[in-house]
């Protein structure tokens, strides 16, 4: 009757895996920029719609960001200032240490924002 119970319970509450962390700095014109709202959409149909992505976070006073997510590919979406910034997909690498993010506005960005290289 225990074993019934536990498969029971585990079969409500699911095997989720924990959530991993993303974190991060984010800078325009080298210097660390708070407000900046932070989405990781993960919908793979659709990952041009970051504005409908809900907000994850919104870096504090010294530009850094930390967010939790679940699921993958995630695409990092950054808004300044209005307009949205984005240029990579982070997939699952298996590991359970937070995902660092060092993301930049260059000086004089040319170009679409997809052209150059926000994060690393």
């Amino acid at each position: 009757m225990r074993y019934l119970l536990l498969i029971f319970a585990v079969a409500i509450t699911g095997c989720n895996k924990p959530g991993r962390v993303v974190e991060g700095l984010f800078t325009v014109d080298g210097k660390p920029t708070p407000g900046v709202e932070v989405r990781l959409p993960n919908n793979i149909d659709d990952y041009s719609d970051c504005g409908g992505a809900p907000l994850a976070a919104v870096t504090d006073q010294s530009g850094k960001f930390r967010a939790s997510i679940d699921k993958y590919p995630i695409r990092p979406c950054f808004t300044v200032n209005g307009k949205i910034y984005s240029d990579f997909m982070i997939v699952d690498d298996k590991k359970q240490d937070a995902i660092q993010l060092r993301c930049r506005i260059p000086n004089d960005p040319k170009g679409h924002f997809e052209d150059a290289q926000v994060c690393f």
